[in-house]
């Protein structure tokens, strides 16, 4: 709903304003990034539930990367991480892929059922990318080689942003924001 991201927005500034970075636009598909208190040019790459980046730089000219909802995008982010993550653990609970009994646990204990149970609710909810970004936070701390493939497959999403953003605007400063950035894995890289 538009009030929602109206308030996701606003958040967003909020968080970011103290920060010393200045928020312009008129909407989220305007919506960018623009000077520091230095007056350096910047970008910002937008990660936690879904996914994006905006940028403008000295001329004037603004660019963007992802943002095209959960349903066809959001790489990298907490939808992304947890749809992955449940992906994975039906394909290992079924033989179908490598078997992660770590993450087949981890994905039943944060839903409190079977994994089946789960994809029927997860379908039926399909609208909600709620019903899986929660996911993400729990299977982002397993020790455990699908997640880290996952996990390194969400960095380099992130890293595409900033690649395609200096592409079209030239190499400038790069601001992270959302709670993806928190985890030290995905920081480093």
């Amino acid at each position: 709903p538009r009030g929602t991201i109206a308030f996701s927005l606003l958040t967003l500034v909020a968080a970011v304003v103290p920060l010393g970075i200045a928020w312009i636009g008129k909407s989220i598909g305007d919506a960018v990034v623009a000077r520091s208190r230095e007056d350096t040019l910047r970008f910002v790459v937008i990660a936690h539930t879904g996914s994006n980046s905006f940028g403008r730089d000295g001329s004037g000219r603004a660019a963007r990367a992802g943002g095209f909802g959960h349903v066809i995008g959001d790489e990298g982010s907490h939808y992304w991480i947890g749809s992955q993550a449940l992906r994975r653990a039906v394909r290992s609970n079924d033989g179908r892929g490598q078997k992660s009994l770590a993450l087949e646990q981890a994905i039943t204990s944060a839903y409190g059922t079977d994994l089946e149970t789960i994809m029927m609710r997860v379908t039926e909810q399909a609208a909600d990318p709620g019903v899986i970004s929660r996911l993400a936070k729990t299977v982002m701390n397993l020790d455990d080689p699908i997640m880290r493939e996952i996990l390194d497959e969400a960095a380099d999403d992130l890293v595409a942003h900033v690649t395609a953003i200096r592409g079209q605007l030239g190499h400038l400063p790069v601001a992270m924001y959302g709670a993806i950035f928190q985890h030290p894995y995905i920081r480093t890289r």
